[in-house]
């Protein structure tokens, strides 16, 4: 009884119907801003692009200034809000700190000064 065979559920079959709800789940995000077209269109464009480098035998050339351009488009400042604060505090005005930071001055405060900071 101790080795006895673990008799396991079998997965069920994935049918048609499975996979039409979970590629029109998928599709969804396409509609509610996540990917909007001018993201589709990027993409369409970048794989012609790659095509075409990797019939001229140059692929890992434009991959690699494919990527990057990807870090410098992507860590624009650009998009962020007046109320954005960032995880580093010396990119706050002010050096504000978010909720929840731990640094030694409240730390010792808190060993030594009683509690709460």
């Amino acid at each position: 009884q101790i080795f006895a065979k673990k008799k396991y559920k079998k997965m069920p079959t994935r049918n048609f119907s499975w996979y039409y709800s979970y590629y029109t789940y998928k599709l969804k995000r396409i509609g509610n801003g996540t990917i909007d077209a001018y993201t589709i269109a990027r993409w369409i464009i970048y794989m012609i692009l790659g095509f075409i480098f990797y019939k001229m035998e140059m692929l890992l050339v434009f991959f690699i200034c494919f990527m990057i351009y990807q870090i410098f488009a992507n860590t624009s400042n650009l998009k962020k809000d007046k109320d954005y604060i960032s995880a580093y505090s010396v990119f706050n005005k002010d050096n504000h700190k978010i909720p929840g930071t731990i640094d030694s001055k409240t730390l010792l405060n808190q060993s030594f000064g009683g509690g709460a900071a």
